[in-house]
Order: C-alpha cells, then structure tokens, then sequence
C-alpha cells in the first residue's frame, strides 16, 4: 500500500513511502496495480533501516 508520494523532475520521478510485506522486499521492484500498463516501482530501504522482529504486529504477539 503506498501511503504518501512526490513528484521531482517535472513528474519523470516519484519518491514515496509505501507498506510492503517482508517477502516482497527481496524482489527489487514491484508492479502499482494490475495489467500490463501498470507502473514498475524499484524498492529501497533507507541505510540504516531495521526489519522489525518476524511477528511482531500480529494478533499473537499483542498483549
């Protein structure tokens, strides 16, 4: 789910911040949307991001 976005260079680029699941990290990049003239997005992680704890968040893991 992409949760912001933002155009720079007149549109030719867009920056965002999306919620991605754990698995689809590894794949690099991922299609916004369905069908053939859906948009590729590259996906990074900022340098000093941390992957939170497999679980955590889930119903379980609630107190």
């Amino acid at each position: 789910m992409i949760t912001s976005s933002f155009s720079i260079d007149g549109g030719r680029v867009w920056i965002g911040l999306a919620l991605v699941r754990r698995q689809a990290l590894a794949a690099g990049r991922l299609r916004a949307g369905e069908g053939a003239g859906a948009p590729w997005l590259e996906l990074s992680l900022p340098e000093r991001f941390v992957a939170p704890p497999v679980g955590a968040g889930s119903a379980t893991s609630r107190p």
